[in-house]
């Protein structure tokens, strides 16, 4: 890797096999830091045999990006294939005209103005969640309800699902629906621990092994599937009825 003016850039050893394929994901800031300090604000780190460029400085970030998508990333992010696999042709792995048609695409629904105007209802349904979180089944309540603890990761997980889930599916979604896409999520996080913690994966071989890993990826696409057309099946209902309901009045 090289800089424009032909130098080469600064940066650690490649130090084979892993390079920072690990720690960059398990130690991020304590690494940048280490870098900047060693190499400068802008230097080059190890992804196996791949190298990668590290920005530590806000304005570099920044500049990066301002070129509308047009940087070119890898197929994989240099995460490997089991990444690809569960990732499939979503909008962060794609480049350049791509990218361009796919942003165009969603971002009416994913910038700030539709999440300014989500704010109102994200408030108050956290409201009702801190309402109702005495009489959650894991909340251990002390000092008759005036004090309690409860479990709070896996509660905060279940209230963003809700929200995520309330701006992807609107009024379709029930309660039912979101407990299985929390299922479906906590299956999802084990694939992605997979994903950055385990080398032979990474390989594309890896898909004809008949490990657990595999059946875990293959459960969690079928199950995704599945939720995804009956929501849709659902929406073309509930269009249906309202084309009759105008219709009739």
């Amino acid at each position: 890797m090289e800089k424009h003016n032909g130098e080469i850039m600064p940066g650690p050893p490649p130090n084979l096999p892993d390079g920072d394929c690990y720690s960059r994901l398990s130690n991020g800031y304590e690494l940048s830091q280490k870098y900047k300090n060693e190499y400068g604000p802008i230097d080059r780190i190890w992804d196996g045999k791949n190298a990668e460029l590290g920005l530590t400085q806000p304005e570099d970030v920044l500049a990066f990006y301002q070129n509308g998508g047009m940087h070119i990333k890898p197929r994989h992010l240099n995460i490997g294939e089991f990444f690809h696999r569960i990732m499939g042709d979503s909008i962060g792995l794609k480049n350049q005209d791509e990218w361009r048609s796919m942003k165009k695409l969603t971002n009416p629904f994913f910038n700030e103005k539709a999440s300014m105007s989500f704010l109102p209802e994200i408030i108050r349904d956290t409201k009702i969640w801190l309402q109702n979180l005495p009489k959650e089944p894991k909340t251990k309540v002390i000092n008759n309800v005036s004090e309690f603890t409860f479990p709070l990761i896996e509660s905060i997980k279940y209230l963003t699902f809700f929200w995520i889930s309330k701006l992807l599916y609107g009024r379709l979604i029930s309660t039912e629906n979101i407990n299985q896409l929390v299922t479906m999520g906590e299956l999802h996080e084990s694939i992605m621990e997979i994903c950055f913690s385990q080398r032979l994966p990474r390989f594309w071989f890896y898909k004809w092994f008949p490990t657990t890993n595999n059946q875990r990826l293959i459960q969690f696409l079928k199950q995704w599937k599945n939720f995804n057309i009956r929501m849709m099946q659902l929406t073309d209902e509930e269009f249906k009825k309202l084309i009759l309901n105008n219709l009739h009045y």
